[in-house]
């Protein structure tokens, strides 16, 4: 209720301050519903379904595809047949990678990434 007070007033007023104002005042309606939006998918995120319904390389293209749409960012997913493998090691692996691209994101914003999932020989 007061944030549309305050829209009224700005509406009210002219000039490039109220043209700010306005805009502000937008911003902060659409924040909540932004929030949520984040909210929602960080929960989704916490237990990552998808690998288990689907299996972790489809999970993955999933999210990598996902993820570059959101982050405006070219992501490259490259992975050999992964052998069975626990659900738990599966998520872990899927969490690995999601912490990855969180580093990436913070540190190198808009660089393109390449994901490879290799099964390495045992020695």
């Amino acid at each position: 209720m007061a944030l549309e007070t305050c829209d009224t007033l700005a509406q009210q007023q002219t000039g490039e301050q109220a043209d700010k104002l306005v805009q502000m005042i937008g911003r902060l309606r659409s924040a909540p519903r932004d929030g949520l939006i984040d909210i929602r998918r960080f929960i989704a995120n916490l237990r990552p379904g998808q690998v288990a319904e689907c299996g972790l390389v489809k999970a993955l293209r999933d999210y990598l595809h996902t993820y570059g749409n959101t982050c405006n960012v070219r992501v490259t997913f490259k992975a050999d047949m992964p052998p069975r493998q626990a659900d738990e090691v599966k998520i872990v692996l899927y969490r690995i990678v999601q912490e990855a691209l969180q580093n990436a994101h913070k540190a190198a914003r808009g660089a393109p990434i390449t994901v490879r999932r290799v099964q390495q020989a045992p020695r």
